[in-house]
């Protein structure tokens, strides 16, 4: 199937005159056949995340005026996004040695603040130089959260009113932050309940 590093591309083509114009909308598998709309993915095309590996995705096109159909909507589904093979040795290996350090910006205001974000199988913290800023657990509250907009852009939800955005410096890197994240957070859930 498709890699996770690959550019998906929309192309029509009509059968004569003047194509019109289209609007297109990029979705995710959910299950089984039921698609739900990735938020912002509209473009003619589309870059997979983290959040579509192992997912089916689909692009419906409607040719259009403004806001009026001119036609009937083409919905096209892809095969599963598979991992990118490098991406998948380096996030298999920060895994089994249950610790990972990325460089991340947080994104507040017009000041430009570097933090390292250190992930581990027991929790993570957020450090500036020595010094620790943030120290927690994986909580059932804990979401990696990507934009598609901007693919270096994700949030780090630790519980409700404590949310960090951030980017990072490559694309690849953001979904490998995510994969890796995530997997520490599944393998504590068994210790949520001591938590809340």
């Amino acid at each position: 199937g498709p890699l996770s590093s690959s550019i998906f591309q929309v192309k029509v083509t009509f059968a004569k005159g003047k194509p019109p114009p289209i609007t297109v909308q990029w979705y995710r598998s959910v299950k089984n056949d039921e698609y739900e709309r990735i938020q912002g993915a509209t473009g003619l095309s589309y870059l997979p995340n983290a959040d579509d590996i192992n997912n089916q995705l689909g692009v419906a096109c409607l040719p259009c005026s403004g806001k009026q159909p001119l036609g009937v909507s083409y919905f096209q589904v892809l095969p599963p996004v598979q991992l990118d093979p490098e991406m998948g040795r380096i996030f298999r290996g920060l895994v089994a040695q249950a610790y990972a350090e990325f460089r991340v910006r947080l994104l507040s205001g017009d000041d430009v603040i570097f933090f390292t974000l250190i992930m581990d199988a027991d929790g993570f913290k957020l450090r500036d130089g020595l010094r620790t800023r943030v120290k927690d657990v994986y909580r059932d509250t804990f979401k990696i959260v990507l934009s598609i907009s901007k693919p270096r852009n994700f949030v780090l939800h630790l519980k409700e009113g404590s949310s960090f955005p951030m980017c990072v410096e490559h694309t690849h890197e953001r979904d490998i932050l995510a994969l890796v994240g995530r997997s520490f957070w599944a393998m504590n859930r068994d210790r949520w309940i001591d938590y809340r």
